[in-house]
């Protein structure tokens, strides 16, 4: 019988993340980078399921050209639970909060770029921060991340 096994991480997919900052709606988001950085991210057919309960809205490009691919992520989710179990206020509905990278809770948006890109890093970030609604971007260091697993699709 033959045994295999994996060694390295299971995951081989490089690329990179930027979290951004912003006020804007993802949509005006999506139109906003799609201007500054030359993309065409499109809304995605289906939103991204982290799991069964919680889905983040997920703009998407795939670049033939360079053949790249780029995705923008809401970095929130809000779900809506109903508890009747011996509730104070049993129309009431529980709201709760889940984020696709907890270690950045802050950052509203996450910009994911396959690695193979040529783009620096600063001129990316300076681009995106022409933008009107932006408040800060910065890159986040894949390496040590500890939820890595939520952005392989």
């Amino acid at each position: 019988m033959i045994t295999h096994r994996i060694l390295e991480d299971y995951s081989d997919d490089q690329f990179r993340l930027f979290a951004i900052h912003s006020n804007a709606e993802d949509y005006a988001m999506a139109f906003a980078l799609n201007k500054a950085l030359k993309l065409k991210l499109r809304r995605s057919v289906s939103d991204y399921d982290l799991n069964k309960l919680v889905s983040f809205p997920c703009f998407e490009w795939k670049d033939e050209l360079q053949d790249l691919s780029w995705h923008l992520l809401c970095n929130t989710s809000i779900t809506r639970e109903s508890h009747n179990l011996g509730n104070l206020f049993p129309d009431e509905q529980a709201v709760n909060r889940h984020y696709l990278i907890p270690e950045f809770k802050d950052a509203d948006y996450i910009l994911r770029a396959e690695q193979g890109m040529q783009v620096q890093s600063g001129k990316l970030n300076n681009a995106i921060l022409a933008i009107p609604h932006v408040i800060t971007v910065y890159e986040i260091d894949t390496e040590i991340l500890k939820s890595k697993e939520n952005l392989i699709f």
